[in-house]
């Protein structure tokens, strides 16, 4: 009878600490994970916010829907990544070029004899 409780407490004890250690790191990947999320996020609605205040209002209006279409996929996903909310800054960086590029060849034509 002194084994089987001896048997019955240790098991009990070895299996609470693997819950414990599986729930804890589990709990730290997901807070690492977040804290990526919340970055990424946050320079995207800056990058946004100094375009609104730069009347640059249809860029920001085009990367906020970027960003808005972004976020709905990770909703909707289940499997969605970390590094594909990171194509974001990629993103928001590619409407900032196209947005450019036609200024630029204004000058140029303007500049030219």
């Amino acid at each position: 009878m002194k084994k089987i409780i001896i048997t019955a407490t240790l098991t009990f004890i070895v299996s609470s600490l693997g819950w414990n250690i599986y729930f804890g790191v589990k709990q730290a990947f997901l807070k690492l994970y977040l804290m990526d999320l919340k970055a990424v996020t946050r320079m995207a609605l800056i990058q946004i916010d100094n375009d609104l205040n730069s009347d640059n209002k249809d860029l920001g209006k085009r990367k906020f829907d970027l960003l808005l279409q972004e976020w709905q996929k990770f909703e909707s996903e289940r499997n969605y990544k970390v590094n594909s909310m990171n194509d974001i800054l990629n993103k928001l960086g590619e409407l900032d070029e196209r947005h450019k590029k036609p200024e630029q060849n204004d000058s140029t034509i303007a500049d030219a004899p």
